[in-house]
């Protein structure tokens, strides 16, 4: 009878243990797939917001012939300009570089589903292709060492798929700020640059009467009328310029918010609170609807 207990003991913990696990299991799963279709979608923004620079680049050099040509190539507007512009080369290695990015979170949300493993989800794959690039880029030795130390550990036979998103995710963070940064203060250059060209402009290179058409006010004095109308060549600029530079700061805080949503996951005892606090932040800047 004490052995029969013992067994019916045994068999309670292992099936509770058993329930526990399963549980435990299905938590981290829904976890790394919360994580994952954040960092996925975050990433399809970020490639948006280069696709934006790019579309600036040519908006500002555009401002900058439109201005050379009424001032009739007026020296000083070509030294407003001089060293401040757009590196393309670089905003396409970076929109790269968010690409390969992309590649290893579309693969760690595959892995959220059991029925599919590390080969099927092609992550090693994807891994060594962002390592590749980030080694690349303009990095420190520390975060070469982080890049090589992420590579062997995708590469090795024990795969913490967690660490290794984490570590990831902190190079992301670190060439994305350390870039866009550089972005927002060439973009406000460039604005400051076409504020000032656009004063060198003489009035007698407007049509009044075209001007009249486009200025909605009450006046009558052409100075004035002309005056306004750069005015309202320099708001539409200012707001072009300040809704690309909103983005940028949203994107930047939401990418903070996914490194640290990364770290609360790591950790054994979990704030469930604050995983849930900053999925809700990250779903309000990325609308994602649940």
């Amino acid at each position: 009878m004490n052995k029969m207990k013992k067994y019916l003991v045994f068999v309670s913990v292992a099936f509770f243990a058993f329930i526990s696990s399963c549980t435990n299991d299905t938590t981290f799963q829904s976890s790394q797939r919360d994580a994952a279709q954040r960092g996925r979608v975050l990433m399809q923004q970020v490639n948006e917001l280069y696709a934006t620079l790019n579309e600036m680049n040519y908006y500002f050099d555009y401002k900058r012939e439109y201005l050379e040509i009424l001032t009739k190539s007026d020296t000083s507007i070509v030294n407003l300009y001089s060293n401040i512009n757009f590196n393309n080369l670089q905003l396409d290695s970076i929109s790269d570089f968010v690409q390969k990015t992309s590649a290893v979170y579309q693969s760690y949300e595959l892995l959220s589903d059991l029925t599919i493993g590390l080969e099927k989800s092609g992550i090693v794959y994807n891994i060594d292709r962002f390592c590749s690039l980030a080694s690349s880029l303009n990095v420190s030795e520390d975060d070469k060492i982080l890049i090589d130390q992420i590579y062997k550990a995708a590469n090795s036979n024990k795969f913490e798929r967690k660490d290794i998103i984490l570590a990831v995710n902190q190079i992301f963070l670190k060439i994305f700020i350390e870039d866009i940064d550089k972005q927002s203060e060439i973009l406000n250059h460039l604005f400051l640059a076409y504020d000032k060209g656009l004063k060198k402009v003489p009035n007698s290179a407007f049509d009044i009467q075209k001007v009249e058409l486009l200025v909605n006010e009450p006046y009558s004095d052409s100075d004035v009328l002309l005056g306004l109308y750069k005015l309202q060549l320099r708001d539409d600029a200012y707001k072009k310029k300040q809704a690309v530079i909103g983005r940028i700061q949203s994107l930047k805080i939401t990418a903070e918010k996914l490194n640290l949503l990364h770290a609360e996951l790591l950790r054994k005892q979990k704030n469930n609170a604050e995983i849930a606090r900053l999925l809700s932040d990250i779903d309000l800047v990325l609308n994602i609807e649940q």
